[in-house]
C-alpha cells in the first residue's frame, strides 16, 4: 500500500519543481520572446539524450523501434501464413466443386 506513496511523492516533487521553474521564467523581467527562447533552450538541454535529464532516451527509442519492427515482422509472417491457408482452402473448394459437377454441365 505504501509503494504508490513514494512514486507519487517523487512525481509531486518533479511537477512542483517544473511549476516553480516555469513560474520563475514567466515572472522574470524579460520579454515574451526571450522567455520562450530560454524555455526552449532549457527543454532541449534537459531532453538531450546524451547528457540531459533523460539519459536513456536514445536507448528507449531504439528499444521501442526494435520491438515495433519485430511486431511488424511477426504480423507480416502471420498474414502470409493466413493468405497461404486461404489460397489452399480455396483451391480445395474449387477442386471439390469441379469434381462434384458432372462433365459437360459446367
Amino acid at each position: 500500500m505504501d509503494r504508490g506513496f513514494g512514486k507519487g511523492l517523487f512525481w509531486g516533487f518533479v511537477a512542483g519543481g517544473a511549476a516553480g521553474i516555469l513560474a520563475g521564467f514567466l515572472l522574470a523581467p524579460k520579454s515574451g520572446r526571450e522567455v520562450r527562447n530560454e524555455i526552449a533552450t532549457r527543454l532541449n538541454e534537459w531532453l538531450d539524450p546524451e547528457d540531459g535529464l533523460i539519459p536513456d532516451a536514445a536507448e528507449l527509442i531504439n528499444e521501442g523501434r526494435q520491438k515495433g519492427e519485430a511486431l511488424v515482422a511477426d504480423a507480416k509472417e502471420k498474414a502470409e501464413l493466413l493468405l497461404a491457408d486461404a489460397e489452399r482452402l480455396l483451391f480445395e473448394i474449387r477442386t471439390q466443386s469441379e469434381s462434384s459437377v458432372p462433365a459437360g454441365q459446367a
